[in-house]
């Protein structure tokens, strides 16, 4: 969030002033100093939710064993970063696509199973998060709304589901572009490069 007088600003959610006073100051006083940001010559401190929400999913998998998904947790990392960055270009939220992001294959991760992940992988998430309490009711819905259709590629959805398929398609192809695009995901990813302004040499 960023800072203007006494109050705090959430980026993206237009007017939405929430008074000091009323934040969680233990919240506040606690956050590390990794999520903190110069903002017009002083530093402010952003909100740190997307933080709480990667240092739990560490937590979750601390002690689970390398499966044949192994690399799940890094193309997570890199789909909540294109869906930050899809984000910004659409003019969308970016903490929450980050959130989306982080959160999208949380059924894989967990259980080394492909099998109707994305409707799995939404109930999960509405678990994670309800249990940290670190989104409204409105923001649960969009979050686990997208991610239950995020693999459904051939279908059209709200916005924040197509960014995350988007977004996929992104990791997907840019993981190692060597390799042939994944079946059934050329056109989204040819309307990428073009939204983005991308065209690289090896693109079709």
């Amino acid at each position: 969030m960023f800072c203007r007088g006494g109050f705090h600003i959430r980026p993206d959610y237009g007017n939405n002033f929430v008074n000091r006073a009323d934040m969680d100051r233990a919240d506040m006083e606690s956050a590390p100093t990794d999520v903190q940001r110069i903002y017009n010559g002083s530093s402010i401190l952003m909100e740190h939710r997307i933080e709480k929400l990667r240092k739990h999913i560490d937590e979750l998998i601390q002690d689970k064993q390398r499966g044949s998904l192994w690399f799940i947790d890094r193309h997570m990392l890199a789909v909540s970063s294109f869906a930050a960055m899809l984000a910004v270009k659409r003019k969308l939220n970016a903490e929450l696509a980050t959130m989306i992001g982080l959160l999208h294959d949380i059924h894989m991760l967990l259980t080394d199973d492909r099998q109707d992940h994305a409707i799995r992988g939404s109930l999960k998430a509405r678990e994670i998060l309800s249990a940290l309490n670190i989104v409204s009711d409105e923001e649960l819905e969009l979050i686990c709304t997208a991610i239950q259709h995020h693999s459904t590629k051939n279908e059209i959805h709200d916005v924040y589901s197509e960014l995350i398929k988007d977004a996929d398609v992104l990791s997907h192809h840019f993981f190692n572009t060597s390799l042939p695009i994944v079946e059934g995901e050329e056109i989204r990813l040819e309307k990428l490069f073009d939204e983005i302004g991308l065209r690289p040499q090896y693109a079709s």
